[in-house]
């Protein structure tokens, strides 16, 4: 078995702090203080103080090997936690394995045994064509919470899609893409807040969603395009949105909370249904609700502009908190700002992983990146995280149908070894793409096969794509089917 899983367990209850007395502060979000081969423990926000979340280093462990080891790590460092935290009083970082110098942990209260219970979030690459099944199983294994406030799952599953103006039989792709997109237009529709995007979403796409359209098969992408209108009623149709003039909404209705670094304000995102759905599935697509499609590669003011755009400040909640104008912090500050509260909805950008099935060889299969985030709290975490793996390998499996393989790549190691303190080159940008090395995207299962070649990747006009994989045992050159059609 081999697929791109990540593990991430915050417990918002203990506190990790850098220096002592006079000296000491808070510890910014994602700064490790533990580094192991597999996993670091890192800073996570808490407001005015800094929780602590276990990670599995990027892009997530490939192979059943791997998952062992990380589980090992994992385990091995929440023993310390345990072990350590049982007195309830700091103790320095030095204390766990892998732990740095100049940090320092205070546990929870003494009441609290064990000392570390995280709240588990796990991510897998999984292809768009496998997103219903993946919805279902989780379901069936009961390891997601079903029922929630906003009646989520209910809705999902009872307000169907219906047929598409050009498309006869839509391909499991395009089926797939669809339940994704109806799933934040149902969870933005919901009457209740939250304190950000992300924690509305119970499936969260890391993988922008105009990657995710260019993933289709090449024929619906031309009908779509040329037609967008019925791509948004496709996207629609079925939803019980409201108003009339629905598509001109925005994608969340709620009111969120900024809370980070002692400042709290309340705010709105105003981007429309329509400008959501349209941005993605234009030519050059753009996703609207991520930092990168909201403002692509400019900079300092300019980024600042594109990112505060569709921010609405919004009057204060009911929360004894001084409200902080963000629009009055200097330009670095609310650059800082404005990158989180977009932050995690499509932040990986084109960054997708890749599937070889056995029975397909020289293809490899984009998937698009999920994190799973209302897996049930109440089941033992360690039990969970095998519960959901499993999960993951029967959809991916199609049941144990289909043998297959992650593809790792050299832009995945590199990230890897720079997580973990082994990277010994240059440091680069984190992009995704074949041009960071990654195979090529060929066209998904169902396209227009007619138009499909098997092409050597190092032919003179190809790039070159080294496949980091077990896909024979050692390294090696992988051919990759491209459509250039």
């Amino acid at each position: 078995m081999q697929r791109n899983v990540g593990v991430e367990l915050e417990d918002g209850d203990w506190t990790v702090y850098q220096g002592s007395g006079d000296r000491r502060k808070r510890v910014d979000k994602t700064v490790p203080f533990v580094v192991r081969n597999e996993m670091q423990v890192q800073a996570e926000d808490a407001m005015d103080r800094s929780a602590i979340e276990i990670v599995s280093h990027p892009p997530g462990v490939v192979d059943l090997g791997d998952w062992d080891a990380l589980k090992t790590e994992i385990d091995d460092t929440a023993t310390e936690l345990d072990k350590y935290g049982s007195s309830s009083n700091p103790f320095p970082a030095t204390w766990l394995t892998g732990g740095k110098p100049n940090f320092y942990l205070k546990p929870p209260e003494k009441n609290k045994t064990p000392s570390f219970r995280p709240f588990l979030q796990m991510t897998v690459g999984m292809p768009l064509a496998l997103i219903p099944e993946l919805g279902r199983k989780l379901r069936e294994k009961g390891v997601v919470e079903i029922t929630g406030p906003y009646e989520y799952t209910a809705r999902k599953l009872e307000e169907k899609p219906g047929p598409i103006r050009g498309i006869d039989e839509p391909s499991a792709e395009l089926t797939g893409l669809l339940e994704l997109v109806r799933s934040y237009l149902i969870a933005g529709d919901s009457k209740s807040g939250d304190l950000s995007f992300k924690n509305l979403v119970y499936t969260m796409a890391r993988t922008d969603f105009a990657t995710m359209f260019g993933m289709l098969p090449k024929h619906e992408q031309r009908i779509l395009r040329a037609d967008q209108e019925s791509w948004i009623a496709a996207a629609m149709t079925g939803l019980k949105l409201g108003a009339p003039d629905r598509e001109s909404k925005p994608v969340f209705n709620q009111t969120f909370e900024y809370m980070d670094r002692g400042m709290y304000f309340p705010y709105r995102n105003k981007t429309t249904r329509r400008a959501w759905l349209e941005s993605m599935a234009e030519p050059e697509g753009r996703d609207l609700l991520s930092a990168g499609g909201k403002a692509g590669a400019l900079e300092e003011e300019e980024r600042i502009a594109a990112l505060r755009k569709d921010i609405r400040l919004a009057k204060q909640t009911a929360k004894d908190l001084e409200v902080t104008n963000p629009f009055r912090l200097d330009a670095k500050e609310l650059l800082r700002v404005l990158e989180e509260l977009h932050e995690g909805l499509g932040a990986y950008g084109r960054r997708v992983d890749y599937i070889s099935y056995e029975d397909r060889p020289g293809y490899a299969t984009p998937a698009t990146i999920l994190e799973i985030r209302n897996l049930k709290q109440n089941v033992a975490w360690r039990k969970l995280m095998d519960e959901v793996y499993q999960c993951f390998d029967e959809v991916i499996s199609q049941g144990g149908k289909r043998s297959y393989t992650n593809i790792g790549t050299a832009e995945g190691r590199k990230r890897k070894e720079k997580a973990s303190g082994k990277a010994t080159y240059a440091e680069e940008p984190e992009m995704g793409g074949p041009e960071r090395g990654e195979p090529e995207i060929g066209e998904p299962e169902g396209g227009e096969p007619e138009k499909e070649k098997e092409e050597e990747v190092d032919r003179p006009r190809s790039r070159r794509v080294e496949v980091f994989g077990r896909l024979t045992g050692f390294l090696r050159k992988q051919p990759v089917r491209r459509d250039d059609g």
